[in-house]
């Protein structure tokens, strides 16, 4: 892809730095927690433990994050390594399997700090499934990272890739022209939010009711981004290469898919939809039938589909 190492490590770095800084309102922001979402993605995840009836199967979830597909695969009674960069977002992960309290949950799944492509360069592991989950646009070089994860999946497993951005010269022109509404939304809208917020702590932080206070940080972390006024902080991180390839123009799912069936793996489900920040926005693309992220459920060709798995 034409990344240098030297870009490929700031492209780590700067990930690293900015999900540590927003780990704790990370899940407060995300579209796929919204219950239409979730509802999908649990359907999903369904099908994909129907390729293991008897068996507790193997799942390696790269870029794991808080752990929303963690905790799901889990509860379906897999054995779950998470690997994240973050220790700010292992952290937030680490405190919701606490909050569940459930010796079996803790037991199967095992925390891992480290860089995914570190991470695949240096296991001998191998899973029945692997898990990139809104991860590929973070990732340097993500079809050489897919190269790799395929060559530690067994025979008969899958893999499931999820919730990254398409690459934008492959939409319409209304596609296009709903992406950049919503990054103008995030930009001016939600900037400006920021910035009330800022002047209203700054200057009657003491002085708010508490209910008033929690009842507007709600409100915020419902979606208003992170940005802080210039003058707040001189060094933070550059989206630019946390939202690498997001920044370029989004992932070719055509490509994707190609690199996949050169590793050996058939292409089950390939499906482009709509999910954006905001509930309402999301509708809209919906109505418009403008998607703007993709997902692919792929499966080992050395062992057949499994008899009943079927979507529910």
């Amino acid at each position: 892809m034409g990344i240098t190492p030297e870009q490929a490590e700031k492209i780590r770095e700067h990930n690293r730095w900015a999900h540590d800084l927003g780990a704790t309102t990370y899940d407060d922001k995300q579209p796929y927690m919204m219950p239409s979402a979730v509802t999908e993605f649990q359907k999903d995840i369904r099908y994909l433990r129907s390729f293991f009836p008897k068996d507790s199967p193997r799942v390696l979830d790269l870029g794991c994050g808080t752990g929303f597909m963690t905790l799901a695969f889990a509860e379906q009674l897999c054995w779950v390594t998470s690997v994240d960069i973050s220790s700010g977002m292992l952290a937030e992960l680490r405190r919701k399997i606490a909050i569940e309290a459930c010796t079996t949950l803790t037991a199967s799944i095992q925390i891992v700090e480290e860089d995914v492509d570190k991470f695949l360069a240096n296991t001998d592991a191998l899973y029945d499934g692997i898990v990139f989950h809104s991860v590929l646009h973070h990732l340097p070089d993500y079809l050489e990272t897919l190269k790799q994860a395929c060559r530690r999946l067994l025979p008969g497993g899958f893999l499931y890739i999820a919730t990254d951005p398409l690459n934008r010269k492959m939409m319409t022109p209304l596609n296009r022209w709903m992406a950049r509404a919503s990054e103008l939304e995030e930009k001016w809208v939600n900037a400006s939010l920021y910035r009330i917020r800022y002047l209203c702590e700054r200057f009657w932080a003491n002085s708010l009711p508490d209910a008033i206070q929690k009842a507007w940080r709600m409100f915020y972390a419902s979606g208003a981004s992170q940005r802080t006024p210039d003058s707040e902080t001189k060094t933070k991180p550059d989206i630019s290469l946390v939202e690498y390839h997001d920044v370029c123009g989004g992932i070719d799912e055509q490509e994707v898919i190609a690199v996949l069936k050169t590793q050996g793996l058939q292409i089950l489900r390939s499906e482009k939809f709509c999910l954006y920040r905001h509930a309402w926005l999301t509708g809209l693309a919906r109505s418009l039938r403008c998607p703007n992220v993709f997902k692919i459920i792929a499966h080992s060709t050395s062992s057949p589909i499994p008899v009943g798995g079927t979507y529910e």
